[in-house]
């Protein structure tokens, strides 16, 4: 509760530093995300939705307020003995962010750094002789660090790499269903946290306000 307390403190800092000045902005995006869990096998990829708030505090300086959605989640297919399953991770991400821009020219690189609250549960669908069967599974929200870099492009529209770096447990508070033997398994590692980091690559558009 108190770190979640000081991530709201900063959010609204960033909002009232933002407000005291002039040059803000708005911006949407979308690209590419793709999923970097730990001991992962395969890769999970999918759209993703996002906007920012943007507020130059100095002439190279812009801070701001994030909100990412991958879209659908990241989904991963396995087949267990004839039990095929489908396990999409829902990730929304509410964030602070810092950005340097390397110059002011119409072509400017830049670097990011933030930090913020990560969310979602995981959504299991198990099919197996025709019959079919869903159900939710609880992952505990995080804090966690964004980094970045991209390039704007004439002051509107720009490119961005972000890698996010984030640790989550699963397994508590599970709805009821008939997976009673997952939802053991995943009771037991309960108490471990495992890395959920992902990367994104975000084309998008900026409107001055």
């Amino acid at each position: 509760m108190k770190i979640r307390s000081a991530v709201a403190l900063m959010l609204a800092l960033l909002v009232g530093t933002g407000m005291a000045q002039t040059n803000n902005t708005f911006s949407v995006y979308t690209g590419y995300t793709m999923s970097a869990f730990e001991d992962q096998e395969d890769a999970a990829g999918t759209l993703p939705l996002g906007i920012q708030f943007g507020f130059n505090v100095a002439p190279n300086v812009e801070v701001g307020l994030e909100a990412f959605n991958a879209i659908g989640g990241y989904k991963f297919e396995a087949d267990f003995f004839g039990v095929e399953t489908e396990t999409a991770f829902n990730s929304t991400i509410i964030s602070g962010y810092g950005k340097y821009y390397v110059s002011q020219a119409n072509l400017s690189p830049f670097i990011k750094a933030g930090v913020g609250y990560f969310l979602g549960d995981a959504n299991i669908k198990m099919s197996y002789m025709g019959e079919e069967e869903e159900d939710d599974m609880k992952i505990d929200p995080a804090i966690g660090f964004i980094l970045g870099a991209g390039v704007d492009f004439n002051k509107n529209f720009f490119a961005e790499f972000n890698y996010n770096i984030v640790s989550r447990k699963s397994g508590e508070d599970t709805d009821e269903g008939d997976f009673e033997l997952m939802k053991s398994a995943a009771e037991d590692e309960s108490d471990d946290s495992w890395g959920m980091n992902a990367w994104t690559i975000k084309v998008g558009y900026r409107f001055q306000l």
